[in-house]
């Protein structure tokens, strides 16, 4: 679904699709948040507001069309048996952490520094599958990506106020 939204603020005529942003974001209470940020290509508020009316709608209809719904806040009782716990995960994840607790090595509220070493940066990211599986960190940051914050502009050296001025650079006539 993430990728539909996706395509579809790319493919909007009236989005900006260079600050198209759309990421699963969150694990709500009840919900799997996700997080759109776009520009609208208005300078006019009852445009701007056809626009998000527009774009709302088909983002019901993408939520619509994968099978799921939005979460609202409700109460439901479902009166049934689950399958419960898998009993040999269960036993298994039981034995990891007694293990764990014998070794002196529970990894709460830190994992241990030499397994902190062992695990730094093996994952990879971007997943396999993704169109930058095999890019660098430093080829992302060349792709001309938005930087998470803009540089500081260089500071400017100012005059100090002399007596009998102020702030307005106003000369006070006494």
């Amino acid at each position: 679904m993430v990728a539909k939204l996706r395509e579809m603020l790319i493919g909007h005529p009236r989005i900006d699709s260079d600050t198209v942003r759309v990421r699963f974001s969150n694990f709500g209470a009840s919900s799997l948040d996700i997080d759109i940020r776009v520009y609208a290509v208005t300078r006019e508020w009852n445009d701007f507001f056809a626009i998000k009316e527009d774009v709302q709608f088909r983002i019901m209809s993408i939520v619509e069309l994968s099978g799921t719904g939005f979460a609202f806040p409700s109460h439901t009782l479902y009166l049934g048996r689950d399958d419960g716990l898998d009993a040999d995960r269960s036993r298994d994840v039981k034995r990891e952490v007694s293990a764990w607790r014998r070794k002196q090595e529970l990894p709460f509220p830190n994992l241990p520094g030499d397994r902190q070493r062992q695990l730094d940066g093996k994952l990879s990211y971007p997943p396999p599958g993704s169109p930058d599986f095999n890019v660098t960190a430093e080829e992302l940051e060349d792709a001309g990506g938005e930087p998470l914050s803009a540089a500081a502009p260089p500071l400017e050296e100012s005059e100090p106020l002399s007596k009998g001025t102020d702030t307005s650079g106003e000369t006070d006539k006494k």
